[in-house]
């Protein structure tokens, strides 16, 4: 059994359904795949590729994805060919080339099945499909040097996950900027969306051409933890959902709900000054479990401020809550659910009604030629 009551989908006050994936990955979808018309649109002058992470999609995802690029005759490169990491090439991320211009039921596909999951951006170049895969495949590898502080230590090889969009338009910004630049050669532009599904856009130069590497890029330690800083809140949701919830716990909040509230939960854990760690974990599992805006909760306000002067940590201070504080909490979780839910989605609706001319991927063609 779960150590917490599980919040049960009932009807909301303020008139708002209770969030239901289905009804909310259905939502984001649509929006999605407008956000992608309007950005291919404007840019029917050169290739466009959809970059797929299939590592972040579920099989029966995965699957839908290679039956779209069969159907719709689409040209493919698996990045992780030819690299070390070949054997997952199925599983890893793919360079698939927009056809000219690509059906409604296409960008549908891609919508649903990998970016409603964080596993999808778009690039655009004047590149060739097979040289533009070239170049992204020798960005791939990293090298950690030997630890000189370790006896006998030796080197050893790392993935760079820029191909990841839920960090990769961040990456690159962490390198040391000769090879940012080098890398960029390739796009003329690069786009994905945020936790909280807002496009992003990365402009490359006006002349794109191959750039590749001729070795691995080196990660010395200070470009280590940068890189690492860069996905806390997605590491520690995995962690959460692995190790510290029931099985179909969580299935009451869509995948891409989680994200967004486990970055707000992290940026709560930094308001409230919780500096540790297991306290920041604590409080994204509560979050989830309990009750979204659980950083807020009165009740919780002095075992909150104990864990962030170090009094006491927050794993064994919520040992002393009252059951009747925990029970409040589920009892209020469905409503609060529903308002994160409502916030999340709003801006994708009001996107999908403006003009396309004030869209956040309307690229004007004289930028994009």
């Amino acid at each position: 059994m779960s150590a917490y009551p599980i919040p049960q989908a009932t009807r909301v006050d303020d008139g708002l359904p209770p969030h239901e994936p289905a009804a909310f990955n259905k939502e984001v979808t649509q929006a999605l795949a407008h956000d992608m018309g309007v950005l291919l649109t404007c840019s029917t002058s050169m290739p466009r590729y959809a970059l797929v992470e299939l590592g972040q999609c579920e099989m029966t995802d995965r699957e839908a994805i290679a039956l779209g690029v069969q159907t719709h005759g689409l040209e493919v490169e698996r990045l992780f060919d030819g690299t070390p990491e070949s054997e997952l090439a199925d599983q890893g991320p793919w360079l698939i080339q927009f056809p000219v211009q690509p059906s409604g039921a296409l960008l549908e596909t891609l919508a649903l099945h990998a970016g409603v999951h964080h596993a999808l951006s778009m690039v655009a170049s004047t590149l060739a499909l097979d040289d533009l895969a070239n170049h992204m495949r020798s960005w791939i590898e990293g090298l950690i040097p030997p630890d000189p502080t370790i006896d006998g230590d030796e080197s050893c090889g790392a993935v760079l996950r820029w191909f990841d969009p839920r960090i990769g338009l961040d990456m690159p910004g962490c390198w040391p900027a000769a090879d940012r630049l080098q890398f960029m050669q390739a796009f003329r532009w690069w786009a994905a969306w945020g936790a909280d599904f807002s496009p992003r856009v990365m402009q490359g130069p006006g002349l794109n051409r191959a750039a590749p590497r001729a070795e691995p890029l080196p990660l010395d330690q200070a470009l280590l933890l940068a890189l690492d800083q860069l996905n806390t809140a997605e590491t520690m949701l995995a962690s959460v959902r692995e190790n510290d919830i029931e099985p179909g716990e969580l299935d009451h909040i869509a995948p891409a709900l989680q994200r967004r509230l486990a970055h707000r939960l992290l940026d709560e854990a930094q308001r409230l000054g919780l500096g540790e760690w297991a306290d920041q974990y604590m409080l994204l599992a509560m979050g989830l479990r309990l009750h979204p805006d659980i950083a807020e909760a009165q009740a919780l306000q002095p075992i909150l401020v104990a864990a962030a002067t170090g009094e006491q940590g927050l794993g064994a201070a919520i040992a002393d809550i009252d059951n009747a504080v925990w029970r409040d909490l589920v009892e209020e979780a469905p409503q609060v659910l529903a308002l994160h839910s409502h916030a999340l989605l709003e801006p994708l609706r009001q996107r999908r009604l403006a003009a396309v001319s004030a869209h956040p991927f309307h690229i004007p063609r004289t930028e994009v030629r």
